[in-house]
């Protein structure tokens, strides 16, 4: 059985209407909503920026670009718009093709198998003399007939005549001779590929015969048509020394000077013409095998980068708008320096990436914004004729920027920002045009120039980008903040005229949680501006809350405990609707409509219980929450009930110390033990009851809390000597009279009071 609510009490005291609007559904559905595992996102980012830099790399678009192919008449004078070194792959191609065709490095080696099968050849021809010199019948003519067409080529007719008339020991010499002397030739010389006929011609007669003039005539005719080359080539080694000699050729390196004539009006375009225009950037670029796997490989690995760093979300973890965010903030330089960048020697030094990275740095977080500025500086740099001075110079200033951008809170410190990455800018650019020369001052000047630029355009892009984008995407930003903490915003200014107790104590507890949020690296701006609003529901009905109820008696001393507790949980949801109707940033809702979690009124909930016992529906109780998500939520949660249970603790005079400790020195450390035991009270009691489930807290974190917040609410109640009233009048006027306040009582008391 559920105990009822009387309704006497509430008309009586004309107890507002409470509404179960939708904003009780809304908040209790807000922590899966903003704990939900988001990894779809750093996916689907992943995969939508490899489509955007893929497509743009490999789109042939080139502004001005001259498309002109080898072989076309030329339509156009085309001179080099500025001086650019190259290495020329046509002429180091040329160079390295006539390195390898050097004779010289082709190696050769003697085949002892050419001497034997020439010698085959000469005994074939002997055999056939000898056969027809055996035959009687044959006559000089005859003998010369059927021997010719065996005949080595270049064998002299009287030669086969002379051996007709030889008698039987001189042929036998001379056929001898003939085969010792070829032997002899092919064994003992190297005949390459063409030295036959000087080998020829420089054959001696060898024999151990004694021969005449006649018979060494006719051998050394007989054995000169068989020399052939006894030389192959070592197809292996020639090709090694072919490699090596290619090799050893060094790049050729041809510089273009600015105004030089590439090619001139009805000429035809030479593949060296084609190649000096791609050098300059001025010819549209050609798709090919390998530029497609280059282009892909780049896309790959730029993109894995990032993707590493998405996986660590921002502190509130991903949501739609981050996302699209960061989305919308890389391609949209991606694509505006793919038409800017290509073709240009100077313009490139104002592409503004650090600008860039401040945005992702305010708006996101600086992990992602160093990614983001390593990730353009490759791109842009690849874009620009891939130019590593450029990648240098946007490295740089990136990082400068993502270290600049936590002190933009201001006009002022965005010339600052201005100044700095000009400056950082300027030293690399010049320092680059320094390494590389030949040196020019006009050079020098203009890089000086252009880097100096590029730091007031990254400052503006930075300021109008976090401006708008911020806005367009519902994240809230510094100046965004310190506009909102201003007193005359609207809210602020309606809490301290009607809930004056409400606003001075926001004040206090924006001081406790916001030195505790920046002690354990959360974002101690947002905090304070966010504790300011977070009691802004007490606004609509002030006097049902404590802090405002003075010089009046407790309402709730005439309420019951349901009525009272639904008075108290539905300033947050009055709350959350007050934000919402003002536009406040999500990250400000959410901390009003947690900063309560899903605790109890726990006196209320005590007082029903004495009247209906275990019937009490607890629910009826507790805030709708959800429980804290952010370490900024959950701080001052802390903060909230830590203040109030110190401030309620002061005012019941619990954190007075009494005479005997005043005495013996110890005012300071009982009074902090005091508070310490508050403050961890409270701590243990949001822990045990799973508040901070949710909150990316550590042990660590909680101690630094719990430590900062003894330190600052010890400074807050300092020790006052408490000076009762004299036991007894004295006569005479007040000022003669002599009063010795008994040091028996040490209280604290607020700074203010």
């Amino acid at each position: 059985m559920t105990a009822s609510i009387p309704q006497s009490s509430q008309t009586a005291m004309n107890v507002p209407a409470l509404p179960d609007g939708p904003n009780t559904s809304r908040m209790a559905r807000a922590g899966a909503r903003v704990r939900r595992n988001d990894w779809h996102y750093p996916v689907v980012l992943s995969l939508l920026l490899a489509v955007i830099v893929g497509t743009t790399l490999l789109w042939r678009y080139q502004p001005g670009a001259i498309d002109y192919t080898s072989g076309e008449v030329a339509k156009q004078t085309v001179k080099a718009n500025r001086t650019v070194q190259y290495v020329s792959a046509i002429k180091t191609a040329d160079a390295r093709r006539t390195a390898i065709e050097d004779p010289a490095n082709i190696i050769y080696a003697q085949d002892p198998r050419v001497a034997d099968t020439q010698a085959q050849k000469l005994d074939s021809f002997i055999t056939a003399t000898e056969t027809a010199k055996r035959d009687l019948s044959l006559n000089s003519t005859q003998f010369r007939e059927r021997l010719m067409p065996l005949a080595p080529p270049g064998l002299p007719a009287y030669d086969i005549d002379i051996l007709y008339r030889l008698d039987d020991a001189s042929r036998l010499r001379v056929e001898a001779t003939a085969r010792q002397t070829l032997r002899a030739t092919l064994t003992d010389r190297k005949v390459p590929v063409g030295g036959e006929t000087a080998a020829q011609l420089q054959m001696n007669v060898t024999s151990a015969d004694a021969l005449t003039a006649t018979e060494s005539s006719v051998a050394l005719d007989l054995a000169r048509p068989y020399v052939v080359p006894n030389m192959t080539e070592n197809v292996a080694e020639t090709r090694a020394r072919q490699q090596q000699a290619a090799a050893a050729v060094p790049e050729v390196r041809v510089t273009l000077l600015e105004n030089e004539v590439i090619v001139r009006e009805g000429d035809l375009v030479t593949p060296d013409a084609v190649e000096k225009l791609e050098s300059l950037g001025l010819g549209a670029p050609h798709l090919t095998s390998q530029r497609v796997a280059g282009i892909l490989g780049l896309t790959i690995a730029l993109v894995s980068m990032v993707a590493l760093f998405l996986w660590r979300p921002p502190a509130s973890g991903w949501h739609r708008s981050q996302a699209l965010l960061l989305l919308f903030a890389l391609g949209t330089p991606i694509v505006v320096a793919r038409f800017l960048l290509p073709g240009h020697a100077i313009l490139p030094y104002l592409f503004p990436v650090a600008g860039t990275a401040i945005v992702i740095a305010i708006l996101l977080n600086p992990e992602i914004a160093i990614a983001v500025t390593v990730f353009l500086s490759v791109l842009c740099a690849y874009l620009a004729d891939q130019s590593v001075a450029l990648a240098t110079m946007f490295l740089i200033t990136g990082l400068v920027g993502v270290i600049v951008a936590e002190r933009l809170q201001s006009t002022v410190a965005y010339l600052w920002c201005a100044a700095a990455i000009g400056l950082a800018g300027a030293i690399t650019a010049v320092s680059w045009r320094l390494l590389t020369p030949p040196v020019d001052a006009l050079g020098i000047a203009q890089r000086l120039g252009f880097a100096a630029l590029n730091g007031v355009l990254s400052a503006g892009v930075a300021f109008i980008g976090v401006t708008l984008l911020a806005r367009l995407f519902g994240i809230v930003t510094p100046f965004q903040l310190l506009e909102l903490a201003h007193p005359r915003q609207p809210l602020l200014k309606q809490l301290a005229q009607d809930a004056p107790g409400t606003y001075y104590h926001s004040m206090i507890v924006g001081n406790l949680a916001e030195k505790a949020v920046e002690e354990i690296g959360g974002d101690p701006l947002l905090t304070r501006v966010a504790v300011f609003y977070h009691d802004i529901g007490k606004a609509l009905h002030p006097s049902y809350f404590i802090e405002n109820q003075a010089n009046m008696r407790n309402i709730h001393d005439t309420l019951d405990p349901y009525t009272s507790a639904r008075v108290i949980v539905a300033h947050v949801t009055d709350g959350v609707t007050l934000a919402e109707r003002a536009n406040l940033p999500q990250r400000i809702v959410d901390v009003i409509a947690q900063h309560h979690g899903t605790t109890r009124t726990e006196i209320f909930y005590q007082k029903a219980k004495e009247h209906d016992g275990d019937a009490v529906d607890e629910q009826l109780f507790r805030y709708v929450g959800p429980i804290p998500q952010t370490k900024e939520a959950a701080v001052i949660m802390l903060a909230d009930a830590t203040e109030a249970a110190t401030r309620a603790a002061n005012r019941a005079g619990r954190l007075n110390v009494d005479a005997n400790t005043a005495n013996d020195g110890d005012i300071d450390a009982a009074r902090t033990a005091k508070i310490r035991a508050i403050v961890e009270r409270i701590v243990q009691d949001r822990l045990k009851s799973g508040q901070l489930a949710d909150a990316p807290l550590t042990l660590r974190d909680l101690a630094t809390v719990q430590r900062t917040f003894v330190t600052v609410l010890d400074g807050m109640y300092h020790p006052r000597i408490d000076y009762p009233e004299p036991a007894q009048a004295l006569d005479g006027p007040a000022d003669h009279a002599e009063v010795r306040p008994p040091a028996d009582v040490v209280t604290a008391s607020p700074v203010n009071g």
